[in-house]
């Protein structure tokens, strides 16, 4: 399912959406999957063409900046009857996250915005038109019950759709013909998915009898009772489905390769892991085999000591943009910068509890906070100790119970940050994300100013923004100092706080603190890795036989590189003496066009996967064989 009842955060659609479209309707959106298509259209089973759209597919195709062509119903709202999209698993994503988070008012619609309709419908023109208008546009005049008419829609109120079985003993020849064409047509389609598609007949049309000139045995009787249905579209699950179990025998390969990039002046040195089962077994009553790796620059793996530093001043108690979290902050308000500092802590410790390579053998928590003071509250494993794949509840108690108020004091904040990296486990890459959404006006300490705590000095006075002593104990821990202005109110200008705290050269457009200004964007800042270049191509082989169901699109960026994660394939050869091959192949390319190689780092690695199943036989008179270490001689 594209999104589960349990994942949608606003109680009222919660509630109310079983009771409406049912939450089953956003299967319409699995268009949006089908990346290995330049466009996907995706129609209403009351949708039939009447000549070509390959028309409407190249104006899509040639606009780089249009992402979907849509048709709209006589209310206004998208009809999704009707609808052209470039496949993209990162626009889906943002649909989905957009569904899940936005709150629905049953007056106003979603996020009060005057857009009404919790079905995909609904929610799409809000999407469409209200969000994203500049990258969807409404087709005009192609869409109609006419003869001229490039798409028919059936007519509602005359023929009904085809599954109501609707037939009016009082209608004229001239309807009887129009809505027997539109049933004879729709019937015939369903009739070919099922003998082409599914191999059989999932009704038997012999027996049902209702008008059949009209319905080609499909209906029984009157209404939509009177329709024998394959499946039930509000029959859904509202759980997610059990996770697939992986083999926890794994072996893991590696391999390196070169990227070089502005004409050579530049390279950086990257590595590809791929995990897999040691050996091929029936595991779990399983078919499916898990591949899991990371993309990484080879300058920076683990293990790693990570230490989040987080503005609680008070302006962190103001409003941020971006979506709705739905936690409600200790002032009544749900989207605060505070927020949006926890979120972005929680979502890389997310990242850590999916990611193949990471774990709590080999990384390290650490939080400090600060305002008028600073306030180190310790180390923690990333993950919850009796559920490695669930991030540490003590992390996510203490993020989540945070309130602001108070001055900001960076210096103060460094200091804290020292005691952390001194504590840490040694032979470490170390990692700091300091975040602030204002400008320092606490003096600090070891450099010779005046320290005041009692009372603000004026913004930016240079008490406040000089710590070259704590900079330099942080260069001897070899700490990449990551730091990032949220909200317009930050400085990240050349020579002040935020600028001076950060050493992490963009390895493509030079060095510099990140500035914020919505939760997303902040959620990307530390999310955001040092590997140069895009992912152009990425392909798992089993046997040598590709998966066209794994992309680019699986590879999850994290701050430590790209993961991939428990990722299947299907029907090793498991008998003993077999020998399988698993082999990833990707392409890193720095200007994201695949078609210049110069600037390409090309690599794969491949394991080895032996049967492990013995083969059953039945020896013949004479034979001896070793049968499960045994010796078996036929008599």
């Amino acid at each position: 399912e594209p999104l589960y009842l349990h994942e949608i955060e606003d109680e009222y659609l919660h509630d109310e959406i079983q009771n409406n479209t049912g939450i089953r309707d956003l299967l319409h959106l699995h268009a949006y999957n089908l990346t290995k298509h330049p466009v996907a259209v995706m129609m209403d089973f009351d949708t039939v063409f009447k000549e070509p759209i390959d028309n409407l597919i190249d104006e899509l195709l040639n606009d780089p900046t249009k992402k979907s062509l849509y048709t709209k119903k006589e209310d206004g709202i998208v009809n999704t009857g009707m609808l052209l999209v470039k496949p993209e698993k990162k626009e889906l994503k943002s649909i989905i996250d957009t569904f899940r988070s936005t709150p629905y008012d049953t007056d106003l619609g979603w996020d009060k915005s005057g857009f009404k309709g919790m079905g995909v419908d609904g929610f799409l023109t809000y999407y469409y038109e209200f969000l994203n208008s500049n990258a969807n546009t409404e087709m005009s005049l192609i869409a109609s019950s006419d003869e001229t008419a490039v798409v028919s829609f059936a007519s509602k109120e005359t023929c009904g759709k085809p599954w109501e079985c609707h037939y009016d003993e009082s209608w004229d020849e001239e309807t009887i013909n129009v809505c027997r064409t539109m049933n004879e047509a729709w019937f015939a389609y369903r009739k070919d998915f099922e003998e082409h598609w599914t191999k059989e007949h999932l009704v038997d049309t012999s027996l049902q009898n209702y008008h059949r000139d009209f319905f080609l045995g499909y209906c029984k009787s009157e209404g939509v009772e009177g329709y024998p249905r394959a499946s039930d579209h509000r029959n859904a699950p509202t759980t997610a489905p059990t996770p697939y179990p992986c083999d926890a025998d794994t072996q893991t390969s590696s391999t390196e390769g070169r990227l070089s990039y502005d004409n050579n002046k530049h390279s950086q040195d990257q590595e590809l892991t791929l995990t897999t089962p040691r050996r091929a077994r029936d595991f779990n009553g399983q078919s499916q085999y898990c591949v899991s790796g990371s993309v990484m620059d080879l300058s920076f793996v683990p293990p790693f000591n990570i230490l989040f530093v987080l503005d609680i001043s008070g302006s962190t108690r103001s409003r941020f943009q971006g979506t709705r979290s739905g936690r409600v902050s200790d002032i009544g308000i749900d989207n605060t910068v505070l927020e949006s500092e926890v979120m972005g802590c929680l979502k890389m410790l997310e990242f850590i509890a999916k990611s193949d390579n990471l774990s709590n053998d080999n990384v390290n928590i650490g939080v400090v906070t600060f305002s008028t003071t600073a306030t180190y509250h310790g180390m923690f494993p990333p993950l919850d100790l009796a559920n490695p794949g669930e991030v540490n509840p003590a992390i996510t108690t203490l993020l989540n119970g945070l309130n602001g108020e108070g001055w900001t004091n960076f210096d103060g904040a460094l200091d804290r940050a020292i005691q952390y990296f001194a504590e840490a486990p040694s032979g470490r890459n170390n990692i700091m994300y300091f975040l602030s959404d204002g400008i320092p006006n606490v003096s600090g300490d070891h450099d010779g100013e005046v320290q005041q705590i009692t009372s603000p000095s004026n913004n930016n006075h240079i008490s406040t923004i000089t710590f070259d002593w704590e900079l330099a104990r942080l260069d001897e821990f070899g700490v990449q100092r990551h730091a990032i202005g949220v909200g317009s109110e930050s400085d990240t200008r050349i020579g002040f706080g935020l600028w001076k705290i950060d050493n992490t050269p963009d390895p493509q457009y030079g060095t510099g603190p990140t500035q914020v200004m919505s939760r997303e964007a902040l959620v990307d800042a530390i999310m955001t890795n040092s590997v140069v270049g895009d992912i152009v191509h990425f392909t798992v082989k089993a046997n040598g036989v590709p998966n066209y169901d794994i992309g680019p699109d699986d590879l999850i960026p994290g701050p430590t590189g790209y993961s991939y994660t428990d990722l299947t394939v299907p029907n090793l050869n498991t008998t003993a003496g077999a020998i399988n091959t698993i082999r990833v192949e990707l392409i890193m390319d720095y200007d994201g066009n695949i078609n210049t190689q110069d600037d390409q780092n090309i690599m794969v690695v491949e394991n080895v996967i032996p049967g492990a199943v013995p083969s059953v036989f039945f020896p013949k008179d004479g034979d001896e064989r070793s049968l499960q270490g045994r010796s078996v001689r036929s008599v």
